[in-house]
C-alpha cells in the first residue's frame, strides 16, 4: 500500500473529473482503501492486474455492523449510487468509524510466497500486482469494464547463478501465450509453474506452505537458439500467478522471453 493513501476529493475539487482512480501496487492481501466520495458505478480499471475487489459501504438496514459489501470483477461492476457517509451518525460498529466507502482486494497475494524447492543460494523477483479501480461520479455511457492484454517482455536473464525465479501476477487471465527461447551460448533451464495463493493459518511455528503450484512448462534444458512456446487457456486452470524459472550456470544470460495474457481467448 502506497502512503499516503490516494484522496478520492482532488478530482472533483481539484480537476473537475467525473471519476476517482485508484491505481497503486498492492504489497499485502491486507491493503484496503477508502473514497469519500458517492459512486454511482465502480468497476475494475484497464491496467488492473487484481481482477476481483470488493466494495465496502454504509448500509444502515444491516446491522449490527452497518456494513455491507459487494464483490466487482474485471467481468462486473457495480452500478447504482452509493452514498459515502463522511458526517453524522453513519458509522460502522463496533468500530465507531465514519461510514465511508472501502475498496480492496479479493483475490490474494502472497509476498512471501516462495517455489517448492526453493533454496537459499536460489533468487526471487517479484512483480507486485497492480491495482487499478474506477470509481464514477456520474453513469457512464457504457459499462465496459474489460482489463487491458497484459505484455511481458525479457531479453535478458536475471544475474544470479543457479535458479532465478519469476514472479508474474496473471489474475483472472483466461488466455496466457509464453514463448521463451535460449540465445546464450551455454544450455539454459526453463520452467514455468501456475500458482494459486492461499492464507495461511496458524501459529507460525506450526506454517507450512499453502500457495497450489501447477506445473505449465516442466524444467527443461534448452541449446543456444531452442526453446518452447505454450498456449495456456483456462481449461487448464486459472491462477494467481506465474512462476517462471530461469537455471543458468552464467548470470544475465541472452534469452527472448515473452508472456502475454488476456481476459478473452484468441
Amino acid at each position: 500500500m502506497g502512503y499516503p493513501q490516494p484522496n478520492s476529493n482532488n478530482p472533483v475539487l481539484q480537476q473537475s473529473l467525473d471519476f476517482f482512480r485508484l491505481k497503486t501496487i498492492i504489497a499485502s492481501s491486507g491493503d484496503m482503501y477508502e473514497t469519500e466520495q458517492t459512486s454511482q458505478f465502480v468497476a475494475i480499471g484497464p491496467d488492473s492486474d487484481i481482477a476481483r475487489a470488493n466494495v465496502a459501504y454504509y448500509d444502515p438496514n444491516n446491522g449490527p455492523s452497518f456494513l455491507s459489501t459487494a464483490e466487482i470483477s474485471n467481468r462486473r461492476g457495480m452500478n447504482g449510487s452509493l452514498y459515502s457517509q463522511n458526517v453524522g451518525g453513519g458509522l460502522y460498529q463496533p468500530s465507531g468509524r465514519q461510514g465511508r466507502t472501502l475498496l480492496y482486494p479479493v483475490d490474494i497475494w502472497d509476498p512471501n510466497y516462495l517455489p517448492t524447492g526453493f533454496s537459499g543460494g536460489d533468487t526471487i523477483f517479484r512483480y507486485n500486482p497492480i491495482f487499478d479501480i474506477i470509481q464514477y461520479f456520474r453513469q457512464p455511457p457504457s459499462f465496459e469494464t474489460a482489463r487491458s492484454d497484459r505484455l511481458y517482455t525479457l531479453q535478458t536473464g536475471p544475474a544470479g547463478r543457479g535458479n532465478n525465479w519469476l514472479i508474474f501476477p496473471c489474475y483472472g487471465r483466461s488466455w496466457m501465450m509464453i514463448q521463451f527461447t535460449n540465445q546464450w551460448v551455454d544450455p539454459t533451464t526453463f520452467e514455468v509453474r501456475g500458482v494459486n495463493f492461499t492464507i495461511e493459518t496458524g501459529s507460525p511455528a506450526l506454517l507450512s506452505p499453502q500457495d497450489q503450484e501447477t506445473s505449465l512448462i516442466a524444467s527443461a534444458s534448452y541449446n543456444q537458439g531452442l526453446g518452447v512456446s505454450k498456449v495456456i487457456n483456462s481449461s487448464v486452470g486459472e491462477f494467481d500467478a506465474l512462476a517462471v524459472n530461469i537455471t543458468t550456470t552464467v548470470g544475465a544470460p541472452i534469452i527472448a522471453l515473452k508472456i502475454l495474457m488476456s481476459d478473452y481467448g484468441r
